[in-house]
């Protein structure tokens, strides 16, 4: 799997400086809110510096939306255990939580502002923008691709009961996403309940008997 970033060509950085403003500014102003000067405003750039390099505001939200996904798909990867159990639980840990594994979180995310709140915003915008919902479609399918395998290999060594590893990707992918939507919109929303509950409920339906 390749980590590098959509940018990591570009030996100015400014295009990256522009992903982590933009990041910035969908934090302050939301996405009715954002605008491209606002964006060179974060960057410390001039609008027309951001014209350099992207058409308009959607044509730089679709650049920064390839860019988030690919971070965020390195922050929540799984498979980093040999344990399939292990891998499963630190991806759930991650993604309902919101914390990203220690060094991953190069946002510059203070700890008070969800890590997931800017995607969540723009995948509520895929309802209606086919780019933005094949995006996430594309990513959606990565994850349970990934999931599925993990599953299978505990099916295989006998560390998982024998369920259909597709049906419980989805599964398992579909209550993340609920956490993560709950992280940057209610009020005093805390993961790690809720990761102890879903690791217990796993671990009775999943986890091979003794």
């Amino acid at each position: 799997m390749n980590h590098d970033t959509p940018f990591s060509n570009d030996p100015s950085g400014t295009q990256e400086k522009i992903m982590r403003a933009t990041h910035r500014a969908l934090k302050k102003y939301g996405y009715a809110g954002l605008s491209l000067q606002k964006i060179a405003d974060e960057a410390d750039l001039s609008k027309s510096s951001v014209y350099h390099f992207f058409d308009d505001k959607e044509d730089l939200l679709v650049a920064f939306l390839d860019y988030m996904l690919d971070h965020f798909r390195v922050q929540i990867e799984i498979g980093r255990s040999e344990d399939p159990d292990a891998a499963i639980l630190e991806f759930l840990e991650v993604a309902i939580t919101g914390s990203p594994p220690e060094g991953t979180n190069d946002f510059d995310t203070p700890e008070d502002v969800p890590l997931f709140g800017p995607i969540v915003e723009l995948r509520a915008q895929a309802v209606s923008n086919e780019e933005y919902r094949e995006r996430f479609s594309r990513f959606d399918d990565l994850v349970v691709e990934e999931l599925s395998r993990t599953i299978q290999r505990g099916v295989r060594q006998g560390v998982f009961r024998d369920v259909d590893p597709e049906r419980m990707a989805n599964t398992i992918l579909s209550i993340v996403m609920g956490s993560m939507f709950r992280h940057p919109t209610v009020d005093g929303y805390d993961g790690t309940p809720v990761f102890e509950e879903v690791e217990n409920m796993l671990s009775e339906y999943l986890l091979q008997a003794p």
